[in-house]
Parts: structure tokens; C-alpha cells; sequence
């Protein structure tokens, strides 16, 4: 996924929310940008199981190739909210 050195360190920081059901993991897809098509270069998966006990975590998703080689992680700070109309419904 780079050519850095091991020890570089890239930080995309952004803040958004994403409503949750169900859900007991999330999907991350890394694409390269290309002026033509952005071609995807990495896939993972994270757990949210802990953040929903402890409101908030850190997850290293683990990134694999389109061949399945893992190539990296990708460091993810989460923090859940209970949706409050949601919880007034359940009896």
C-alpha cells in the first residue's frame, strides 16, 4: 500500500457518524487516486463489538491486498452514542 518506511506515519483525520443497527463490524476500502479511475488498492475489516461496551475504542484494522496479502493496518478511533429515540422504544 506505501513505499514509506515502516516507521512513516500518515493521518487522514476526519470526524464522521454513521448510524448503526445491527452491525457488529465495519468495512474499510483503500483506493488509489488516479486522474481515470481510483483502483482499489486494500481492503479490511474492524470490530465494533468493544466500543459498544466501553463507548469509545481504537481498532487496528488489518489491510489485505486484492490477493489477500496483508499489507498494513489502519488505526481507527471510535466512539459510540445510543441513539436515544431508539432506546426510548425498547419496553
Amino acid at each position: 500500500m506505501s513505499t514509506n518506511p515502516p516507521d512513516a506515519c500518515h493521518c487522514l483525520c476526519s470526524h464522521n457518524r454513521f448510524s448503526i443497527i445491527n452491525e457488529n463490524s465495519f468495512s474499510i476500502v483503500v483506493k488509489d487516486e488516479d486522474v481515470t479511475e481510483d483502483e482499489i488498492v486494500g481492503h479490511g475489516t474492524g470490530d465494533l463489538s468493544r466500543v459498544r461496551q466501553a463507548g469509545t475504542d481504537r481498532v487496528q484494522v488489518p489491510m489485505s491486498t486484492k490477493k489477500g496479502k496483508q499489507s498494513g493496518f489502519v488505526s481507527v478511533g471510535l466512539k459510540f452514542e445510543a441513539n436515544k429515540a431508539v432506546r426510548a422504544r425498547v419496553c
